[in-house]
Order: structure tokens, then sequence, then C-alpha cells
């Protein structure tokens, strides 16, 4: 196909980019405000959002590997903050909220890329 009508391929990739990224934006923001009560929960979703995003590094699309990484430094950063105490834990837990904004940017980017390519197909 050529670059101004986008193909089935891509379009799939930016909604599911789209979903994902917005999904994880919100679980951070509502596991950044639990962080405290709950920090062994968080942890073990921490470590969900890192073998997820390692698992897509495998993916052949760039798009996978893309949202892979970013799932990988979410993970990590959720692990860290939700440790008990500690200057990186503090410093992991006020980062949280910016990756989680991030993630949650990257979603809205990717469902706007989605709508505009379904637009121009029709």
């Amino acid at each position: 196909m050529s670059d101004i009508i986008p193909s089935s391929k891509e379009l799939s990739e930016n909604g599911t980019n789209a979903v994902f990224g917005i999904a994880g934006g919100v679980l951070l923001l509502g596991l950044g405000f639990l962080i405290r009560p709950l920090a062994f929960v968080a942890g073990i979703i921490g470590a969900a959002f890192a073998l997820f995003g390692v698992i897509a590094l495998f993916s052949k699309s760039k798009s996978d590997k893309n949202g892979g990484l970013i799932s990988i430094a979410l993970g990590v950063l959720l692990m860290l903050a939700s440790r008990k105490s500690g200057l990186i834990s503090g410093i992991a837990g006020t980062v949280l909220p910016i990756g989680a904004f991030a993630s949650f940017g990257y979603g809205i980017w990717n469902g706007i890329k989605f709508l505009l390519g379904l637009k121009k197909r029709s």
C-alpha cells in the first residue's frame, strides 16, 4: 500500500499500542497512589510489566519492540518504587507518575494515528 493509506498491519499495531498504552498509564497511575499500602502487589505487577516487555522484544514489529522497551522501563520503575524505603525508592516513586503519563500519552498518540488511518481507508 502507499504511504498515504495505512496498511491493515499498521492500523492493527496502532490500535494495539493505543489500548495497551492507555491501560498501562491508567494502571500505573492507580498503583502510584496505592504503592505504599500494597507494595508487594505493586512489585509483582511491575515484574509482570517487565516480563511482558521482554516477551515483546522478540517480536518482528518495530512498534512492538518500542512498546516492550517502554513496558520494561515502567515495570522496573514500579518495582523500584514499591520498595519500602530508600533514596532509589523515593526517586522512582517521584518519577513513576511521569512514566505513567508518558505511557498514557503514547497510547493517545497511537489512538489518534489509528483513527486517522481508519478515516483515510474509508
